[in-house]
């Protein structure tokens, strides 16, 4: 793990270090000696050798439509880049292909890559023309660049976000990062500048002017090389797993329980139906309580080696409030214990019951994790809130979030982890949901699933219960004005009857 506690800035990268960056993709550049002039591909003193017994590959150029304007565009393309004619060392090579359509292009570009022998050398740049016949130069240029390999253009964002600039160079690339490396920039900019030579007469435009290219800088994070988006994206999964078996137990026992009418009997002792269901609640708390304990206890520890100087291994979640993450793993318990008792509501035979709560618990998180992970970043907020009414789903945008504020460093406008102060920030200027907005979504998960398990209760008690309508919330339950009576005290009232028909009350029983 490394800190940046200053802004990271990046050096320029002149066109010779872009040229240079790209031909290691299919050839070797060489320096060559003073005498020798810039003519073609030879651009200050350097050139891109590309030869198949010293770099056994596939270079090709695809452009289309067909015509002399875009095989002008294409020539030119491949002679700067050093796939064509080399004027002093003599090198020749075919690379140019026709394409009629784009469809046909992109399928080109694909194909070729993959019937190369040798793909490692295997350079591939694909150019189509919108706005033209192929002969004639358009006045407005529409042009589509396609490289070798998949670059995600439909992602604005990356599926894996890593604290850090998102092309950190390398030491393949120590200038400019990955963007540059495939030479799409490079590219780029020799079409613009043939196409505005061509149209304005000035070959200044081809001689004259080069690119240079810079990374925007970037503000103080904490370098962990992508752990913090691991912890992210596994810990949901952990953490579900490992209260799998909370829901198979207390679902039998609570369905067992209506299946043998125990409860019924409980309740003709005197106790109200929700001081069983708050037993049951208070007998799975405990576990939560401890379980969630366990749990930020080993995200927030931090191992130290015995060996004098073996150095430390931080904690999973070492700057985030540890406090906060307790509060979001407990919520999430009672709103598990919750869904467990909206699910135990529905059935009368424990065995089904536990088959069918194991199956919910675990398609409630991987079935819309699955379908939802993936779309993160391009979702509204509506979504991402509608899905947290899944406990499992709220727990997983929970370590999302935390996971983004564990790459934030100090210096930045919010403070480095998530905490109290922080709890209604967004992890990220691209998202939308908050970790409050989280916490607070547990809470109304709960509510519902209660509520759904109150209702059912009483218009499917079981075997052994009195079933109330299902209209029974818009009914009067008692207005003694008018002389209603509840069915509550009708079965009190019936029960006491039956009990002094067989026991007198001068006579009291001389065995219970």
């Amino acid at each position: 793990m490394r800190r940046r506690s200053s802004t990271t800035k990046f050096d320029v990268a002149s066109e010779k270090d872009l040229r240079n960056i790209t031909c290691r993709n299919y050839g070797s550049w060489i320096e060559l000696p003073p005498e020798i002039p810039d003519i073609g591909p030879i651009y200050d003193g350097g050139v891109c050798i590309v030869s198949d017994q010293i770099f056994p590959g596939d270079q090709r150029i695809f452009y289309g439509p067909p015509g002399n304007f875009t095989k002008s565009v294409a020539e030119y393309v491949a002679m700067q880049l050093g796939l064509m004619e080399i004027p002093v060392i003599g090198l020749n090579k075919d690379v140019l292909y026709e394409v009629d359509s784009l469809e046909d292009m992109d399928e080109a570009v694909q194909a070729s890559y993959f019937q190369t022998n040798d793909s490692w050398n295997a350079y591939y740049v694909g150019l189509f023309f919108n706005e033209t016949d192929g002969e004639t130069v358009p006045q407005n240029l529409q042009y589509e660049l396609r490289m070798t390999k998949y670059w995600f253009t439909e992602q604005l964002y990356p599926f894996l976000q890593i604290p850090g600039p998102r092309n950190y160079p390398t030491w393949l690339d120590p200038i400019s990062g990955f963007y540059n490396m495939d030479g799409f920039t490079l590219v780029q900019s020799l079409v613009d500048r043939f196409f505005i030579s061509t149209l304005t007469g000035d070959p200044a435009y081809q001689e004259d002017y080069e690119i240079e290219t810079q990374m925007y800088p970037y503000p103080p994070y904490v370098q962990d090389n992508g752990m913090s988006q691991l912890y992210g994206s596994a810990l949901p999964t952990f953490v579900v797993l490992s209260l799998v078996l909370l829901s198979p137990s207390l679902i039998k026992s609570v369905v067992h329980e209506k299946e043998t009418g125990v409860r019924e009997l409980i309740k003709l002792m005197g106790m109200d139906s929700w001081l069983i269901w708050l037993g049951w609640f208070f007998h799975s708390l405990i576990i939560i309580l401890i379980v969630s304990g366990l749990i930020t206890l080993m995200l927030k520890l931090e191992l130290t080696s015995q060996d004098s100087g073996g150095g430390k291994l931080p904690a999973i979640l070492a700057y985030s409030d540890g406090s906060l993450v307790w509060i979001l793993l407990l919520l999430y318990g009672i709103s598990s214990i919750a869904f467990c008792f909206a699910i135990a509501s529905f059935f009368s035979k424990p065995t089904l019951a536990t088959s069918m709560g194991i199956l919910l618990w675990l398609t409630s998180y991987f079935i819309p994790r699955t379908i939802m992970d993936y779309e993160y970043n391009t979702m509204t907020l509506t979504p991402k809130i509608l899905s947290c009414l899944l406990p499992n789903m709220a727990l997983t945008w929970g370590f999302r979030i935390i996971a983004m504020f564990e790459g934030r460093n100090p210096p930045c406008i919010l403070a480095l982890g998530v905490q109290w102060s922080n709890s209604w920030a967004t992890g990220n200027p691209r998202d939308q949901l908050t970790l409050g907005m989280v916490l607070l979504m547990l809470l109304l998960d709960t509510f519902i699933f209660l509520l759904v398990t109150w209702y059912v209760d009483q218009v499917s008690p079981g075997e052994y219960g009195v079933p109330e309508p299902w209209y029974f919330p818009f009914m009067d339950n008692l207005n003694l004005s008018r002389g209603e009576w509840t069915p509550d005290i009708i079965d009190k009232a019936l029960l006491k009857r039956c009990l002094n028909e067989v026991i007198p009350q001068d006579k009291p029983p001389t065995r219970l």
